[in-house]
């Protein structure tokens, strides 16, 4: 993981939990000494995800599709 502070790919995960739908870790730069956290997304989530997109863009082209008619 490269620190968003100063580049550095010397980090370390110092936490890791679960929270609702994701996965939270926390990262110390050896480096620079800043913090922060990445969220993962479990793989059956992104699965449910990519069907919602999915819809909405189905959706979206019916009604361009429509418009098209209409004129």
């Amino acid at each position: 993981m490269t620190c968003p502070n100063c580049g550095s790919e010397n980090t370390g995960c110092i936490d890791s939990r679960a929270v609702p739908r994701k996965l939270r870790r926390r990262y110390v730069c050896k480096n620079c000494g800043g913090r922060f956290s990445t969220y993962e997304i479990y793989a059956d989530e992104l699965k449910i995800g990519a069907e919602v997109m999915q819809r909405m863009l189905d959706g979206c082209r019916g009604m361009r599709k429509r418009k098209e008619n209409k004129l």
